[in-house]
């Protein structure tokens, strides 16, 4: 994922999450991988399927948030990000003042 293989990444992920499907992290990092390779209905099913498994992940606020922005999303994007800033999340207070104005 480092190195910047996109694809790779989310075949390791989708096979991780064989073993371990209950690793909200982990479809997370695919739904950064996914979104990478511009696969941002993947990105989304992840980010849902995370927040499904761990309503109070604050760093897939973010990056739902960071999808919903580049698809033109920005009351969502907004959301998202308020979301994140309210469960203490540094990036998502930042991103939240930056992008809606409050």
């Amino acid at each position: 994922f480092e190195k910047k293989n996109y694809m790779q990444a989310s075949k390791e992920f989708t096979e991780a999450l064989k073993l371990l499907p209950e690793q909200y992290e982990i479809y997370n990092y695919r739904g950064l991988a996914k979104k990478e390779l511009k696969d941002y209905s993947g990105a989304m099913e992840d980010y849902q399927e995370a927040l499904n498994l761990r309503p109070d992940y604050a760093e897939v606020f973010v990056n739902r948030g960071l999808l919903k922005h580049i698809t033109k999303n920005s009351r969502g994007a907004c959301e998202d990000w308020k979301r994140a800033a309210s469960l203490n999340n540094q990036e998502g207070q930042r991103l939240f003042h930056t992008h809606c104005g409050n």
